[in-house]
């Protein structure tokens, strides 16, 4: 029985481990632009477009008469202004970066419209926010991997 508990509180402390240096490193990526002429790097400004392009609007459809409306408003607007700065700092051209994020919202509400009709939004909204948690995890991995090659 000792050991159960000694294994389980290793597991505990790896976890721990490995939930801060996944939001430090996603930290540090936000502030940092890695490899201007990286094709790779730009396709990752383009797709944290396309998120910063949902999230503003799954912010602003919120329904503000909702019981769990201030919980989700922070957490949209957090993952917005992280796609928002991730992009920011990945794209080299800033004003580029704007237009895709306008084309991003138009092209979400033309999708959900398109959804309403089969009556597939929730599908639709899943779709979207794991597309955006996996551009997060590419996007660390780059960093990191830019990261490593700099230090060679």
């Amino acid at each position: 029985m000792v050991w159960l508990k000694r294994i389980g509180i290793a597991f505990c402390l790896i976890a721990i481990a490995s939930g801060i240096a996944y939001f430090a490193l996603k930290k540090y990526a936000e502030t940092y632009s890695f490899a201007p002429g990286d094709p790779e790097q730009t396709q990752l400004a383009a797709e944290h477009a396309q998120c910063a392009g949902y999230y503003w609007i799954m912010r602003s459809s919120q329904n503000k008469g909702s019981p769990d409306y201030a919980e989700r408003e922070r957490e949209n607007t957090r993952e917005l202004e992280h796609h928002m700065k991730m992009g920011l700092n990945f794209s080299p051209d800033k004003e580029l970066f704007r237009a895709q994020i306008e084309k991003a919202r138009v092209q979400f509400l033309d999708e959900v419209d398109n959804a309403a009709k089969s009556k597939k939004v929730s599908e639709l909204v899943d779709t979207k926010m794991t597309q955006c948690f996996d551009t997060v995890f590419r996007s660390g991995a780059f960093v990191k991997r830019k990261l490593e090659e700099r230090s060679r």
